[in-house]
């Protein structure tokens, strides 16, 4: 049956519905709900509008199921106001169902209120297992969970993930930047050797290992100069000699990080660490020249 003839049908059993007081009210929803399966917003909602204002004017309870359509037609008009309060009332009632809560999240999200948003996203994600877009939304959970900074959170949601998801480049970035805050630095090391094997290039995971070998080597020079200029012996100085090769690796791989940040990503930041790097050289021309481009 095409919208038009359905349209019409509406049109008549409204003016019907007119005619017909005892059973207004239970025509209107049912109208109502044909109207939203037609595609018919406008009408839906006023329809419901008015069942509504109609039963709470008479101190009558209103259904929950009423609710959630009122809000689903509502948020399609994008009558936001309207649509956010008849989804409480649903919700309070347990009958704001998956697309009501999808229809409201995507609201949240275009409003920019992250709070709301993990809220209806986690309802969602705990109660709509089986919907077709429950790992599109719990993808989402997890990186609402990022933006607001709940890292215990998203560290403890990341085992639900499979295999699979667990690889995905997007999805690494964010659990790196989890395990970067809460100072899981083991963890944060495997994860950005991880990253660079899937994409070299990957901006978070070279400075990691740039300036993870840096501050290896540099506090370790620090602290074997120190040791030696207050016990200057021969002895002492065999271990400052040995410390020194260890102390150089470091330096050399944090400078192949560095060189290739500086490339892909030129900064004043990247520089005055090699700069840094080129003084422990003792190659003063190069340290020269990289302190130049970091100024």
């Amino acid at each position: 049956m095409s919208k038009f003839i359905i349209s019409i049908l509406l049109f008549i059993s409204i003016l019907f519905i007119g005619c017909s007081p005892t059973s207004k009210l239970t025509k209107q929803t049912d109208l109502a709900k044909l109207a939203i399966a037609n595609g018919d917003f406008e009408t839906a909602y006023n329809l419901y509008t008015n069942y509504i204002n109609e039963q709470q004017a008479k101190n009558k309870e209103v259904g929950g199921e009423i609710y959630n359509y009122a809000a689903k037609a509502a948020l399609a008009l994008k009558k936001y106001t309207d649509g956010e309060k008849y989804f409480k009332l649903a919700k309070f009632k347990g009958l704001a169902d998956a697309d009501l809560y999808y229809s409201m999240i995507k609201v949240y999200k275009m409003i920019d209120n992250l709070s709301k948003e993990m809220d209806a996203t986690e309802h969602f994600v705990k109660n709509f297992k089986q919907d077709a877009r429950h790992n599109e939304l719990k993808k989402r959970l997890f990186n609402i969970y990022v933006e607001s900074e709940n890292w215990e959170k998203a560290l403890a949601m990341w085992p639900e993930f499979t295999e699979e998801e667990q690889i995905d480049e997007k999805l690494l970035e964010l659990y790196f930047t989890v395990n970067k805050k809460l100072k899981n630095n083991e963890e944060a090391d495997i994860i950005a050797t991880n990253l660079l094997k899937k994409n070299v290039t990957n901006k978070d995971a070279l400075e990691w290992k740039a300036e993870k070998h840096f501050w290896i080597a540099e506090n370790k020079y620090q602290a074997e100069m120190e040791a030696y200029e207050k016990n200057k012996t021969n002895k002492q100085y065999n271990l400052l000699v040995n410390a020194l090769d260890v102390v150089t690796a470091d330096f050399k791989k944090s400078l192949v990080y560095f060189e290739m940040l500086y490339k892909l990503y030129p900064s004043k930041e990247y520089a005055k660490y090699m700069s840094n790097i080129y003084i422990r050289f003792q190659d003063e021309k190069k340290s020269e020249y990289y302190r130049k481009l970091s100024l």
